[in-house]
């Protein structure tokens, strides 16, 4: 068994070192996706990836929370070598695009967004139930009870997020729409660089593509990790 584990550690990290010289070699743009977790990000992870971009690893994306909660950001903008296309936590988590938008020069950040504040509420509370409570109630000692990326990482990502543990709507909601304000300021007469997305809207594929200079491969997203 030890034997195993460490030929499959020796072929991640062979893995890993490709990825990187791939990467490297085709000095693509790289897009990043820094909607909040269930506005669509799934599907558009999804429809990158059917594009051509080599996706970062999620997980390891993941491992990186504490890191940015410290405002250490070296481990992640090394991780960023690793892939051309990421989303979801860290990338999602408010302010982080400044970071990337400073040393990735030329990239491309598209902003995912729901219907309004409300819907996107209700899709993440079901989502957290689903993965993390199995249906109990949401809240720090049940959340982090669940298997995740590491111990506590649920009680991390609503600190990190939303500052606290409670799914209070009101708070939740308001920290959602002041991170689609501010990212909208920041990137404001950007267009080459930012796109709003909302993956519901009928034109909204061709729209991303249009921004990226691809070429459609479908008319519009498929939906992925629906709640």
């Amino acid at each position: 068994m030890e034997v195993a584990i460490i030929f499959t550690n020796i072929a991640k990290w062979i893995l890993k070192k490709v990825k990187r010289l791939i990467v490297r070699f085709r000095n693509k743009q790289k897009v990043f996706v820094i909607g909040f977790n269930k506005t669509g990000t799934t599907s558009i992870q999804a429809a990158l990836g059917e594009l051509g971009y080599i996706l970062g690893d999620q997980a390891s994306a993941e491992r990186l929370l504490k890191d940015v909660m410290q405002n250490n950001y070296k481990p992640l903008l090394d991780y960023c070598c690793e892939g051309e296309a990421f989303q979801d936590v860290p990338f999602s988590i408010p302010g982080v695009y400044k970071v990337l938008d400073s040393n990735f020069k030329g990239s491309k950040f598209i902003l995912s967004v729901r219907n309004d504040s409300d819907q996107w509420f209700l899709s993440l509370l079901n989502f957290h139930k689903k993965v993390w409570t199995n249906g109990e109630a949401l809240n720090e000692e049940n959340i982090n009870k669940a298997k995740a990326v590491y111990k506590n990482y649920g009680s991390d990502f609503n600190k990190c997020v939303f500052g606290e543990v409670s799914y209070e709507p009101q708070k939740y909601k308001k920290v959602y729409e002041e991170h689609i304000e501010a990212a909208k300021a920041h990137f404001k007469n950007r267009a080459d660089d930012f796109l709003v997305l909302n993956t519901a809207d009928e034109t909204a594929y061709k729209k991303m593509t249009d921004f990226l200079g691809k070429k459609p491969k479908r008319d519009s997203f498929e939906w992925k990790n629906k709640t």
